[in-house]
């Protein structure tokens, strides 16, 4: 479930946007909204986006949808990144997108973030949010990943950060 959301320099997005699902401290109807075992925080089991027409409705799906595809697909070596940066400042168009989202997965938070122009990953981490602190589970700025010691063992993270293409156990090339 998205906790959190936030986007900057995508579609209509030029500057830092945020959505939570983290409930206020209102309590009218604090019986309703769900909390989390583990946080001190209540999640908001629905939402709804409205606003005028051409306000960034669709430009803020397309960039949950943009990142689905980016994350669980991928793009082959050869194609160009299909990011969609802010058009109306030139500046804007030299500059990464930077995605973050904050996902409840089972009982646990972690923050996944990225910054990606057409041409690359410029960067991104993963962190894991328990009550107390944040754990980096691994921060990658170019191609070198920090991996945090309990994944820093796992030889397949190191093969896939390694950058090679595996089709039903067999090498077929390396990425990078």
């Amino acid at each position: 479930m998205i906790v959190s959301f936030s986007l900057e320099n995508w579609m209509s997005f030029s500057e830092p946007a945020n959505f939570t699902m983290v409930a206020s401290r209102e309590k009218q109807h604090g019986g309703r909204v769900p909390k989390v075992a583990k946080y001190p925080i209540r999640i908001l089991p629905i939402a709804a986006v409205y606003g005028g027409n051409a306000s960034g409705k669709t430009n803020f799906f397309q960039a949950l949808s943009f990142i689905k595809k980016f994350v669980v697909r991928g793009t082959s070596p050869d194609n160009l990144i299909p990011v969609e940066p802010y058009r109306l400042d030139k500046k804007s168009l030299k500059e990464p997108s930077r995605f973050k989202l904050e996902l409840l997965i089972e009982d646990s938070i972690y923050e996944f973030s990225f910054a990606v122009t057409r041409k690359t990953v410029i960067e991104e981490r993963l962190v894991e949010i328990t009550r107390t602190k944040e754990k980096i589970l691994y921060d990658r700025r170019g191609d070198a990943p920090n991996f945090d010691n309990s994944l820093n063992k796992d030889k397949r993270l190191r093969f896939a950060f390694g950058g090679f293409f595996v089709v039903r156990n067999r090498l077929i090339f390396r990425l990078n």
